[in-house]
This record gives structure tokens, sequence and C-alpha cells, in this order.
């Protein structure tokens, strides 16, 4: 399979041209201080297919994984809004 055919022909079929549109995603990954479980496998896979579809439709990406302690986890996501200066109210969601 030619994976940049393949990204040409997607591109066709969604009239992709560059977004200047920001998205977090946001999934979860394995704690390494607890056992691994098919699930943990599941939500890296969502979260990544996500990532490599918007990534695709060239939307501008930054994914954030919760590793271990969520209460730091929270906080940095916090202040990266604060940082960023991300609005606290979405404009919309249309795709």
């Amino acid at each position: 399979m030619n994976k940049e055919k393949l990204l040409e022909n997607y591109r066709k079929l969604f009239n992709v041209e560059k977004k200047n549109i920001r998205v977090f995603l946001e999934h979860t990954s394995a704690n390494p201080n607890k056992a691994l479980h098919i699930c943990h496998l599941r939500n890296s896979m969502i979260g990544d297919s996500l990532y490599r579809l918007f990534k695709t439709l060239n939307y501008d990406v930054n994914v954030i994984n919760y590793i271990d302690d969520t209460g730091v986890q929270v906080s940095d996501n916090i202040l990266g809004i604060y940082y960023l200066k991300i609005p606290e109210e979405p404009k919309d969601f249309n795709l």
C-alpha cells in the first residue's frame, strides 16, 4: 500500500486544507504503578486513531496523556489552559 497515495485520496475526498483550528486531544495512558489490562491498549488505540484522523484532516492537534497521578495532570492542564489563553467556553463544536 502506498501511504502517500492513500493520503492524497483522503485529502481529495475530504477537500482538506490547512485549518487554523487547535484541537486538544486527551486520552488515558497506562498507569505504570498498576497492572496492565486490555482497556489500556484500547484507550491508547482510540486516542492515537483520533490523533491521526485530526492530523490527516490538517487540524493543529495537541495530545495530552494522563500518566499516573491524576491530580498532577489536572493541574498541568489548568496551567496549560491559562498560559495558552484558551477561552473558557468554546465558540462551537462544528467539525
